[in-house]
């Protein structure tokens, strides 16, 4: 989603103030052999997709635009087309074959209003949705922290709840219905925000900073417990003195959601500092506060060193106590992860974390303890060809267990032709009968990319 925008004049087709590019076209198909994700009785599936990916810009004025990005689809199995999100193509994203919103607009309005650089954004996109304490979402963490409550807006994926044996209580009257959602792929969520950014520069090289926002939620599969809208402030004082190794600062939010009758107000103050320790090691820690919410009051942290040991090698640690982005589960945990250059054409990274997450999701108090892992590793294996090999693994204090192993060979055709070929195998073992099942998938798709 997020790539590098074009020039006016090289748009491929202009209407007034639209210009308009095209990206991609790809062929592709999809076939499990366990659509389900059932124990027993399972039922094979195959999808196939053709998809056109679009990119629209409008400048209407120097500091008013409107960007868009989507994909038209056609499924020709299912003789159903229409746009990526809008219940036709989703599947494919929520397998990890591509990553950002599924559908993105945003129209933004820059000016300057009494020495303040003000931003007026309204921002729609339609992401997939994956279910905390499953390993389908996993593989977002070569890209990120789970500390890291924004993550989605990088990666197009919502983190919507628990759907794992060890989050499920039997006893629930809708426990089928989550234990059913959790094993879906289509969990579509509809975002809007509008928003107004400022920020200026005092004398005192302090950085001030204020955003307010508004964001509608709509899903797919109902709201089952998730909000229907977020609204909220923010107000940041960051120093910016060169001659300070580490820079503090200051941030207030405060957070107004609504899911189903319930309006919860939620207060957090956190102050910290970020810098380098030396050329090589960056350091960042924190200190916050909250209350209200479904979670009540309590403290928040965050401290994470960033290592760059050479050319070669990148690593990270983190210590955290955070809220994910609906403000419904506190993860708190420690986690490792590298990038390594192993040769000049082959490269891994891993992640390792271990958390404890306490779950408000429909009002509800549980808290589990989870080991997650990962390991990719990256192959050159020719001037054409790529080889991927990933390998993921959950364990949860339940009993759950669940792992993913899958190897992805891309081959340019041309410069512009691009063959990939994926094959995943996925397992679950779990005290819960239902939430036992293995997989095999296999995927192959054309992409021909426009310049």
């Amino acid at each position: 989603m997020f790539q590098r925008g074009f020039e006016p004049q090289e748009a491929d087709l202009k209407l007034g103030p639209l210009f308009f590019k095209l990206r991609a076209l790809e062929a592709a198909v999809l076939h499990s052999d366990n659509i389900n994700l059932t124990p027993d009785n399972t039922e094979s599936g195959t999808i196939a997709y053709l998809g056109l990916t679009l990119d629209v810009v409008a400048q209407f004025t120097e500091d008013l635009r409107l960007a868009a990005s989507f994909t038209l689809v056609y499924l020709p199995l299912e003789n159903r087309g229409g746009i990526v999100g809008f219940n036709s193509g989703a599947d494919l994203f929520n397998f990890g074959l591509a990553t950002g919103p599924l559908t993105h607009v945003q129209a933004t309005w820059d000016t300057d209003i009494g020495g303040w650089h003000v931003v007026f954004t309204d921002d729609f996109q339609i992401s997939t949705g994956y279910y905390s304490g499953g390993i389908d979402g996993n593989y977002v963490l070569f890209e990120g922290s789970p500390f890291d409550e924004n993550l989605q807006t990088r990666t197009g994926r919502y983190a919507l709840g628990p759907a794992s044996g060890g989050a499920l209580r039997r006893g629930d009257a809708n426990f089928d219905n989550q234990l059913d959602a959790g094993r879906q792929s289509d969990v579509i969520v509809f975002s809007n925000i509008i928003s107004a950014d400022a920020e200026r520069l005092d004398p005192g090289s302090i950085l001030l900073r204020a955003r307010v926002y508004h964001e509608d939620l709509w899903y797919n599969q109902g709201n089952r417990g998730l909000p229907s809208l977020r609204e909220g402030a923010t107000i940041s004082l960051i120093s910016q003195r060169e001659n300070m190794r580490f820079k503090p600062y200051v941030v207030y939010d405060l957070f107004h959601t609504k899911v189903e009758d319930q309006n919860l107000v939620q207060n957090i103050v956190r102050a910290g500092f970020a810098g380098p320790i030396t050329e090589q090691l960056r350091l960042q820690a924190e200190l916050g506060y909250f209350n209200g919410g479904q979670a009540d009051s309590g403290w928040l942290w965050r401290v994470a060193l960033d290592h760059n040991a050479g050319p070669y090698t990148q690593e990270s640690l983190i210590y955290a106590r955070t809220f994910n982005y609906f403000h419904n589960e506190i993860n708190e945990g420690v986690g490792y992860t590298i990038h390594q250059v192993l040769g000049p054409r082959l490269d891994a990274s891993a992640y390792t974390y271990r958390l404890r997450v306490q779950d408000y999701f429909d009002g509800e108090q549980a808290t589990r303890d989870e080991w997650l892992f990962g390991l990719r590793v990256t192959f050159i294996a020719g001037p054409k060809t790529t080889v991927q090999l990933t390998g993921e693994y959950t364990a949860e204090d339940s009993g759950t267990r669940q792992m993913i192993g899958r190897a992805d060979i891309g081959y340019n055709l041309t410069d512009t032709l691009l063959l990939h070929l994926a094959y995943q195998y996925q397992e679950s073992k779990s005290d819960v009968f239902d939430l036992n099942f293995r997989e095999n998938l296999i995927f192959l798709s054309v992409t021909k990319y426009f310049r």
